[in-house]
């Protein structure tokens, strides 16, 4: 009996949720219906080089091209470091995923220019979000920034996992670089190196940022040996960044 009425007092609020859902769903249908029509119509931008002041590093006494560089724990800032803002309505809808990078809710991968290269050039004319015509049909990650669910995960106290990006070793195993971000929901960013050899995991802390980034992406470094990682993020209420790091060698 007290099951059945566990499950009767259920489908009661189930079926009263049911309409508030629906209206939801509607909502959103008639809101990405009316943005669709926007597509082409780029959402013009502010945009501004970040210091390596406000990334939290310091000076190290070197320079890059002639500007100062900041060591930011054992990573390299040297200026390549975009914060950009629209007024545009549409700009409260962009998100940044681990998997698919800075998309719109209604399904829209978003591209922004000048990159944070320009910023090297102190170019930042013609400051835009623009979006790709093909809309994203593979599931997105629900949270941005959540950790992928396979592989271990570094376990640092008040600090859950972020995105990640793959290291392959020449043993066949693959290490990972990690952005993790605090419990209670601050803007910052632990970037960690996760060491997954056949026998043990071991974490060490590469560098830590006072703003939140979600996206990761390692590539080459083509000026030196080592790599240099991309990073991409957007605060729900906030702006758009996106910097490059020069990683040690050997990591």
């Amino acid at each position: 009996m007290l099951k059945l009425i566990a499950l009767l007092v259920i489908s009661v609020i189930s079926v009263s949720a049911s309409p508030g859902v629906q209206r939801s769903e509607s909502k959103l249908r008639s809101d990405c219906a009316k943005f669709v029509k926007s597509l082409d119509q780029p959402m013009h931008a502010t945009a501004r080089q970040l210091s390596g002041d406000e990334l939290g590093g310091k000076p190290d006494g070197a320079n890059f091209e002639g500007r100062p560089t900041y060591q930011i724990g054992q990573l390299r800032y040297f200026g390549a470091g975009v914060e950009a803002t629209s007024t545009d309505r549409r700009f409260s809808k962009v998100r940044v995923f681990a998997d698919q990078g800075a998309m719109h809710d209604c399904g829209y991968r978003v591209n922004f220019w000048p990159g944070p290269w320009n910023m090297l050039l102190g170019d930042v004319s013609s400051a835009a979000f623009r979006f790709e015509r093909g809309r994203v049909t593979k599931p997105r990650t629900g949270t941005p920034g959540k950790a992928p669910a396979s592989g271990p995960s570094p376990v640092i106290t008040n600090f859950v996992s972020g995105a990640r990006w793959p290291l392959s070793k020449s043993d066949g195993t693959i290490d990972f670089v990690q952005l993790m971000h605090p419990k209670n929901g601050s803007s910052e960013t632990l970037i960690v190196r996760l060491d997954n050899s056949r026998s043990t995991v071991r974490t060490s802390i590469l560098g830590k940022l006072p703003v939140r980034f979600q996206a990761i992406g390692l590539v080459p470094n083509l000026h030196s040996s080592g790599r240099m990682m991309n990073l991409v993020g957007k605060d729900p209420n906030g702006p758009y960044r996106s910097i490059v790091l020069q990683m040690p060698d050997g990591v």
